[in-house]
């Protein structure tokens, strides 16, 4: 089978199991969320999704054929994109925003495992992950504060 067919398959697996688990609505559910005031826009977040799926489809088109070489980075970026999906069912489903705040504790543990792994097997990859990662700090904040003000909506 092609290459670009199995990455473009796990792609859209990964999107199936991320609106799976967000639910009907994740865009009403972000705006009945309180927010920073820094927060993006729902249709940002969008865009963010995709390039992240750009990426994530660049990424496993350029490792499949790397194999076996390339089978760890493979294997990690797969558990990236499946544990990103589920981190919406906290987020967006049980709305536990301190669960999704810490849930991405594990998470950058496997962005490290996976960036360190890609790092000798494509450098191209790499790059485009390392940019991956100046966006995470961003989500991170962003989740703490989302936590935090509808925390205190609550008591």
């Amino acid at each position: 089978m092609p290459h670009w067919v199995l990455a473009t398959a796990a792609c859209v697996a990964a999107v199936i199991l991320e609106t799976l688990c967000a639910g009907r609505d994740p865009g009403g559910a972000l705006k009945t969320t309180r927010q920073p005031r820094w927060a993006l826009p729902f249709p940002v977040w969008v865009a963010i999704g995709l390039v992240y799926y750009a990426a994530c489809f660049f990424s496993l088109w350029r490792l499949l054929p790397r194999r076996p070489e390339a089978t760890t980075c493979i294997v990690l970026l797969v558990a990236i994109m499946a544990a990103n999906g589920f981190w919406n069912y906290f987020f967006f489903r049980r709305r536990d925003f301190r669960v999704s705040f810490w849930y991405q504790v594990p998470y950058l543990g496997l962005a490290v495992a996976f960036l360190w792994c890609v790092a000798r097997v494509d450098a191209v990859v790499a790059a485009i992950f390392g940019a991956y990662f100046v966006y995470m700090p961003f989500a991170a904040v962003w989740v703490y504060q989302v936590w935090k003000i509808n925390e205190e909506v609550r008591k």
